[in-house]
């Protein structure tokens, strides 16, 4: 048995988690951590990512760093998703990141992220028969996957995302009308370009990410929040609906005390809310099955797919 441990490094966050490799390729979580990083801030107007995103983003992993010395992980694997690749300057982190980790930073592309994500969140959903569309809200983008357990038949990643939303459209605090209708409208311009590809309604709706996670926190009332409550729990869409109607409402300030919901992601909670909503009503899905799981626990399934596990 070998200790492995995974960072991805998205457009909001930092996660981490370090597991087990078990003997028949399965993995046993032993410890999770996520950092907001924001090192998208920006990313979106300027295609750059500003030296205190990446500043933020490089402390995290200093933490990182000396948990996984301490569980002894043999192996770690380092992702960049949306923010990364967008941004014109992504060579001095890379390069900041091998100095510091020892440990060359994937680009990944959106389909590639999308299939990972796929393969981490449904790894404990072994019991959904028939189709799944899986939904992945990220900071800077959406990944949207068509399959089965055994297999993806569609996959696409899109380029909106909570952070990327929130920078584009919203100036008032609260949030106006006219800025959440112009989330709205950009939302199913995207969703049109696939509505084609996703044609029959799936038996099984998942989301899975920050936004989907903190929004059935929030809906449990979480406080710190607990993964093994979250993960295989449902999400309504009139529940979707009355977060976002609240979440209207109040001010960034307002939000930081709403249970469930952790303040640094107060600022851009609201538009992934909607983007999941958007999803639902569109597809027809009136619940969400939640994982907890994702891009990290499928960088390192696909190590131990790939027989990459240094024995």
């Amino acid at each position: 048995m070998k200790n492995l441990a995974a960072i991805d490094i998205g457009t909001n966050t930092a996660l981490l988690l370090v597991a087990e490799a078990g003997g028949r390729g399965e993995l046993h979580p032993l410890f999770q951590q996520e950092e907001i990083v924001k090192l998208g801030d920006g990313v979106d107007k300027n295609k750059r990512l500003t030296p205190e995103a990446v500043e933020r983003a490089l402390t995290a992993l200093r933490k990182y760093k000396a948990i996984i010395h301490e569980f002894g992980a043999e192996q770690v694997v380092i992702s960049g998703t949306s923010a990364v690749r967008d941004a014109q300057n992504r060579s001095e982190l890379i390069r900041q990141i091998k100095d510091l980790m020892g440990v060359e930073l994937q680009v990944l592309s959106g389909e590639e992220e999308a299939r990972l994500t796929y393969l981490g969140a449904l790894s404990n959903k072994s019991h959904l028969p028939g189709s799944i569309l899986l939904i992945d809200v990220g900071g800077g983008s959406t990944e949207c996957i068509l399959g089965t357990n055994d297999s993806m038949e569609f996959v696409k990643s899109l380029d909106v995302g909570s952070v990327r939303l929130t920078e584009r459209f919203v100036k008032h605090d609260p949030v106006t009308d006219e800025e959440l209708n112009h989330m709205r409208a950009l939302l199913a311009d995207h969703i049109e370009g696939i509505d084609n590809e996703i044609h029959r309604r799936s038996d099984h709706f998942v989301g899975v990410a920050g936004t989907v996670t903190t929004l059935a926190a929030m809906n449990l009332e979480l406080q710190p929040y607990q993964p093994e409550l979250v993960d295989n729990s449902k999400l309504t869409l009139p529940q979707v609906s009355a977060i976002i109607a609240e979440l209207q409402k109040k001010t960034i300030e307002e939000r930081k005390r709403i249970p469930g919901l952790r303040p640094a992601r107060a600022d851009v909670i609201l538009a992934g809310a909607v983007i999941l909503e958007e999803f639902m009503k569109e597809f027809n899905f009136e619940e969400c099955l939640v994982s907890d799981r994702g891009l990290r626990y499928g960088l390192l399934l696909k190590l131990l797919k790939d027989r990459r596990v240094l024995s």
